[in-house]
């Protein structure tokens, strides 16, 4: 089955997870696709599209919403996965993978992981520091990723007759 994981990442944990899903799904690195660097996906040759975005003050890049949903149609001939990464609180993280991933797509998801998230204060600008240091109170990088839902996921798609 030939995979596509197609990520979007703010500060480089999406990218991070991508590439980890890659390796412990024995995905080949060259089919991880960055959406920053390539808006111009040819669907055609894949049968499973893993989707994987970061959200900042509650919301994924409006460009990758607005591909999203631009392709449901076309992601929903495919089998699909999608996975966020979040710093929220767990009611509100739910909330806004709801808001912002396409209702068709998370029911027709094989798996769906909020894989939790990083505060990663040396990639922030001085905005993005004073917003998180207000919000959360942090004032250091923290890592907060949920392994176990990472786990889940992964177990999911390997035990899914479509992936192959």
């Amino acid at each position: 089955m030939n995979t596509l994981i197609l990520f979007t990442s703010h500060h480089g944990t999406t990218r991070k997870l991508a590439f980890r899903l890659a390796k412990d799904l024995g995905i080949p690195e060259e089919s991880v696709q960055d959406f920053k660097n390539n808006k111009n996906i040819n669907f055609d040759i894949y049968d499973f599209v893993i989707i994987g975005s970061s959200i900042h003050v509650g919301n994924i890049p409006s460009d990758f919403k607005k591909f999203l949903i631009k392709n449901t149609n076309l992601l929903l001939t495919k089998q699909i996965a999608i996975f966020m990464c979040a710093m929220e609180k767990s009611e509100l993280k739910i909330k806004e993978f709801e808001d912002n991933f396409p209702k068709e797509l998370r029911e027709k998801s094989l798996a769906n992981g909020i894989m939790g998230g990083e505060y990663l204060f040396e990639k922030m600008n001085f905005f993005e520091k004073f917003i998180i240091k207000k919000i959360s109170g942090s004032l250091e990088s923290k890592s907060d990723i949920d392994y176990e839902v990472y786990a889940d996921f992964v177990e999911k798609l390997k035990l899914s007759a479509q992936f192959c």
